[in-house]
């Protein structure tokens, strides 16, 4: 009775250990996506209001790439559109990775000239 009582003991505790363990890493790993969640859409907040300059949406193809602090923005045209697409290099961080487009012709009326 004895021995049933300790393997019984045993087996309970190698499962709660093993519960505590899955939980402590879900919630890690929970909390590692929350964060890199919220560092994606504040480089897509920052991407959002980057406005292409006159000679960017001029020239055809890609421009040259702009730095802004960890971020790495270029402007691709086409005929009748632009893209601005960036990239976050942060040091010690995985590397994030967003764009948009709008229509050019608008664009260029709007743009602010030198």
């Amino acid at each position: 009775m004895k021995k049933i009582f300790w393997i019984l003991l045993f087996t309970l505790g190698l499962g709660a250990a093993y519960a505590w363990g899955t939980l402590s890493a879900q919630w890690k790993n929970e909390a590692w996506h929350q964060a890199q969640e919220s560092r994606q859409k504040e480089f897509a907040h920052r991407l959002d209001r980057y406005t292409p300059t006159c000679s960017q949406l001029q020239q055809a193809g890609f421009s040259s790439v702009v730095t802004t602090g960890e971020d790495r923005i270029m402007v691709h045209t086409t005929g009748d559109y632009f893209y601005v697409i960036g990239i976050n290099i942060a040091p010690g961080k995985s590397p994030l990775t967003s764009w948009w487009g709008a229509g050019r012709t608008h664009a260029l009326q709007n743009c602010k000239k030198p």
